[in-house]
């Protein structure tokens, strides 16, 4: 209100004063504005100085977390790397007379002996060479290992034809408690025990594998229906005749039963001593091999040309190109031999005859093709003829699986595996920790 008077009453010394108190007020005004905004000023920079500080702070124990995090990381790694070298370290092991580098990756697969004595499940220190010993009697560990590495067998137990050594094996699994390999063992065993009483030499046309690749001659004779190599299970005089197993006397395997009694591989215009018949068969039908020990030739019955004489030969190939009767490579399996008459058995309605001659071979061989050569002297009568009633092969010798079924089931009623096993490998199974 002053100062309006003051305006009011404008003569020039009121106007100084109030010029000088506008000034004055300007002048506080633009203090406090300076101070003010100094003072916001600082406190910005006080604020981003702590902000930045905080960042700093931040950023160091990002730093420390990551540099933690990688050396858990690697530590990890490392101990990681220790325990599998470990797990894989290499083992050696003496069983019995023969020492064994593996690792302990290997022994440690599955639930057996082996793993639970190299998981340390039970006190099991080396030597002061580092070798671990287990006594053990048979020299067949490698196949233990085999099995443990791969899950299978690495090989056919036919290539195994000592009988003994496969039980030995099989004893072998048992004892280290192999549980997996005793049955594909024993299930192997099963299945050889059928194949082994089976007729090799029986022609597709009856069930079997074989087939006639070539039926031939030397000496002046010719073959009967030479150009038939595949006829019928009843037919008679044919080329496949001698391989004609109709199946009546499975349990008799020395027995030869046909429905009709002129079934046989036949050769004519025979001129004795000159003259021989040739049957090359091709046992398998493919690449594969057939084990044979045992042969058993059967003559005809009554006939007006038995053969008297008989020749085994088997050629190194197997190859689906048949070797023929003029092709290298034929080594002789069973040099001529003389053979018997075959006596009929009565009490068969299936012109049963018994066989002619067996013959068991030192050891079993392994072949594709069989050659089959004949004669006929003359000594049953007629020799113009030469006339083969029927030829058997084996894998195994007749008896051989007494062992077996023993092993298996002992030596009455067949029993469970479970029982088997527990009578058999107790100790064995005191190893793990089930």
């Amino acid at each position: 209100m002053e100062y309006l008077m003051t305006l009011g009453n404008s003569d020039p010394e009121s106007m100084r004063k109030v010029r000088q108190q506008s000034e004055k007020l300007f002048q506080e005004a633009s203090v406090y504005s300076s101070t003010l905004i100094s003072e916001l000023q600082q406190s910005y920079l006080d604020q981003q100085t702590k902000l930045t500080d905080m960042y700093i702070t931040l950023d160091k124990k990002m730093k420390k977390l990551n540099n933690d995090i990688q050396f858990a990381e690697e530590n990890q790694q490392k101990l990681d790397l220790a325990y599998n070298q470990k797990q894989s370290g290499i083992i050696k092991i003496k069983v019995g007379d023969e020492l064994f580098t593996t690792s302990r990756y290997t022994l440690t697969q599955g639930e057996h002996m082996l793993s639970a004595m190299f998981r340390g499940n039970f006190s099991n220190e080396p030597d002061q060479d580092g070798v671990y010993h287990i006594d053990w009697p048979y020299g067949n560990f490698t196949e233990v290992l085999n099995f443990l590495r791969t899950g299978q067998l690495t090989y056919s137990l036919d290539v195994l034809t000592d009988r003994e050594d496969i039980l030995n094996l099989l004893e072998t699994a048992e004892y280290f408690a192999i549980e997996d390999m005793v049955d594909t063992i024993v299930e192997q065993l099963k299945n050889m025990d059928i194949g082994d009483k089976q007729n090799l030499l029986k022609h597709v046309n009856c069930g079997g594998t074989l087939t006639v690749k070539e039926f031939t001659f030397t000496g002046g004779v010719s073959a009967y229906n030479a150009n038939t190599l595949s006829g019928g299970i009843t037919s008679s005089w044919q080329n496949n005749g001698c391989f004609i197993d109709e199946g009546f006397d499975d349990e008799d395997h020395s027995v030869s039963s046909r429905t009709n009694r002129n079934q046989g591989s036949t050769f004519r215009n025979a001129q004795q001593e000159d003259s021989t018949g040739i049957i090359i068969a091709d046992i398998t039908g493919n690449v594969e091999k057939a084990k044979i020990a045992l042969l058993m030739v059967f003559n005809m019955l009554d006939s007006d040309g038995m053969t008297s004489h008989v020749r085994f030969l088997m050629h190194e190939s197997s190859s689906n190109d048949f070797p023929n009767a003029q092709d290298p490579g034929w080594e002789e399996l069973i040099p001529w031999q003389e053979i018997a008459i075959s006596n009929a058995v009565t009490e068969t309605p299936y012109h049963a005859a018994q066989v002619a001659e067996t013959y068991e071979l030192d050891e079993p061989i392994y072949t594709r093709y069989l050659r089959i050569e004949v004669k006929n002297d003359g000594r049953y009568g007629q020799e113009s003829y030469i006339e083969l009633r029927q030829v058997k092969a084996f894998s195994r010798l007749p008896g051989d699986d007494n062992a077996l079924q023993e092993f298996l089931y002992g030596s009455g009623e067949e029993i469970g595996r479970e029982e088997l096993r527990s009578s058999r490998k107790k100790s064995a199974n005191k190893c793990l920790v089930m």
